[in-house]
């Protein structure tokens, strides 16, 4: 499998109805590059499949305990793709089965803009998932929206909503164990949220049991950034209204591998860029390559003692949470053009109080 064309466009995957239609048209839609991934994955992971099985029993039930809904989604999404559902279960606890591994990659990164509610990241991880990035386009029957980004079969990941929120992903480091909701399930879980104000309960009953960096920003210009580190969660604030987050603990003393001076280069170099916090200064963050060592904007690249395929920038999405708007550049060549998708032709209009807390 290669790299596809920049310009070759992201296909869009709508889901509608109810969780089994969804999952079923996602399963459908996708039943080919499911089978890829599964294929990636299975040597990524480096599980039998009896422990497989059983590790993703476990997550298919603390799922089902958090959101019935989501779990119902992924059953039906494996069912539209003629695969066995605990693969599904996998895919989307992927970040916490291979999240040590994830660490030594040099990964994302993410910002966000609360004055202008701009969000976004850059992704880094396998060449061979490029060409299978697809945009989810979730459509529930009282008209809410999701659109995010997607590997094959899993539910969620950076995107955005029409209740204005957007979220962002950076993978850490923990010492812990991480069997709590996956990561992927809880971002869909966020954009999937009605009301920005109910993001703390929400978050409460997910509980902990992943090690990652969630940043939630909203089109009314609050921020937050959640580092889960398998057993708490803090949260961080934004400072003179930016944002920014790698792959290194913050909050935490925790050792980062061999990817840290890497992470904190790219925390630099993205904090040197905010500029105006426009636009232009969001794409500018998401292309820099200033630094050839630690460029944020990564080339394909052989990893030492890694033999699963090249890694570099799989792409990068920016967020504008006030007019509904994702744009994707497919690859790691930051002159690669925009794909543009927008929620909605109307500008979003949220009341003050669709604000979160920040308990």
């Amino acid at each position: 499998m290669t790299a596809l064309d920049p310009a070759t466009p992201i296909p869009v995957i709508v889901l509608e109805g109810d969780a089994q239609a969804r999952g079923l048209a996602h399963g459908r839609a996708r039943r080919q590059a499911i089978e890829q991934a599964i294929d990636i994955y299975a040597g990524v992971i480096g599980l039998s499949e009896s422990t497989l099985t059983e590790r993703a029993a476990h997550f298919a039930a603390v799922t089902r305990a958090w959101s019935h809904e989501l779990a119902d989604e992924m059953d039906a999404t494996a069912d539209g793709a003629g695969v066995p559902r605990h693969w599904i279960h996998a895919l989307n606890a992927r970040s916490e089965l291979v999240s040590s591994l994830a660490a030594e990659a040099g990964e994302c990164t993410a910002v966000f803009f609360a004055e202008t509610g701009l969000l976004g990241q850059t992704w880094d991880w396998l060449e061979a998932l490029e060409p299978l990035i697809a945009i989810l386009d979730v459509r529930h029957p009282d008209g809410h929206r999701v659109m995010a980004l997607s590997e094959p079969g899993i539910v969620g990941k950076i995107g955005l909503s029409s209740a204005g929120l957007g979220v962002c992903l950076n993978f850490l480091r923990s010492p812990h164990p991480l069997d709590g909701v996956p990561v992927h399930a809880l971002l869909r879980g966020i954009l999937d949220l009605r009301h920005p104000q109910d993001l703390e309960a929400w978050l409460d009953r997910a509980g902990n049991g992943r090690s990652a960096h969630v940043l939630v920003g909203s089109a009314s210009g609050e921020g937050i950034g959640l580092e889960f580190t398998g057993t708490t969660c803090h949260r961080l604030q934004p400072e003179a209204g930016v944002l920014t987050h790698t792959n290194h603990f913050l909050r935490e003393d925790f050792a980062a591998g061999p990817g840290m001076p890497n992470s904190k280069a790219r925390l630099t170099r993205a904090c040197q860029l905010t500029g105006r916090g426009d636009w232009s200064s969001l794409r500018g963050i998401l292309s820099d390559r200033q630094d050839p060592e630690h460029p944020v904007t990564v080339s394909w690249r052989h990893m030492a003692g890694w033999e699963f395929g090249l890694m570099g920038t799989v792409c990068a999405l920016a967020m504008d949470l006030r007019d509904g708007v994702l744009e994707v550049r497919r690859g790691p060549d930051p002159r690669a053009p925009w794909q543009r998708f927008s929620l909605t032709d109307q500008r979003l209009k949220l009341a003050v109080a669709d604000s979160f807390g920040t308990a």
